[in-house]
């Protein structure tokens, strides 16, 4: 079960799984942060791919707390980051809202997103009870996010990415376990 908030990457994923032949699966052009939509979405399902998409949301926290309050019991996800260094902090941006690959709102031109940093990513998954099995840190791309045109005041930053594989803890051991 795929979801998207644009038409255009479902129509490249509904392609490429008819290209290989496949009958079960299904994607929904929807906004993942209607929390009761992405609530619903999750039941019944033990692993969640979320690709590039943390960076693009106004509330990132409200989305992990949704998914890990779910049935997913495994995480696989990019994202890009501020930096893999400092104390936990998500950098707010401004971007328009023209293109698959920026922030999304169907009512606006120009729309806020938010971007984590490492300490950011790892402090909420295991507040919320995730264990990061792994992670892989990349290079910086070789292109400029956030630049976007009309906002020259919001000049383009080169951004790392990471990539997290996480499992939800057998017991609570480690969900909101910040108490000394």
């Amino acid at each position: 079960h795929g979801v998207n908030a644009r038409k255009f990457p479902l129509e490249v994923a509904e392609y490429a799984f008819s290209q290989l032949g496949a009958s079960n699966y299904q994607f929904d052009q929807h906004d993942i942060e209607d929390l009761d939509f992405l609530k619903s979405v999750c039941q019944n399902k033990d692993t969640l791919i979320m690709a590039l998409v943390l960076e693009h949301l106004r509330n990132p926290y409200a989305v992990l707390e949704i998914i890990s309050n779910s049935d997913i019991k495994n995480i696989i996800f990019e994202s890009t980051i501020t930096s893999d260094a400092g104390l936990p902090s998500l950098e707010y941006y401004m971007q328009t809202t023209d293109s698959a690959f920026t922030v999304y709102d169907a009512d606006k031109t120009v729309a806020i997103g938010c971007c984590p940093n490492l300490a950011w990513i790892e402090q909420m998954l295991y507040w919320f009870g995730w264990k990061i099995e792994s992670h892989k840190l990349e290079h910086l791309f070789n292109k400029n996010h956030f630049g976007t045109p009309g906002l020259e005041k919001f000049p383009p930053k080169t951004y790392k990415t990471i990539t997290v594989l996480g499992t939800k803890f057998d017991t609570d051991a480690g969900k909101n376990n910040f108490e000394s």
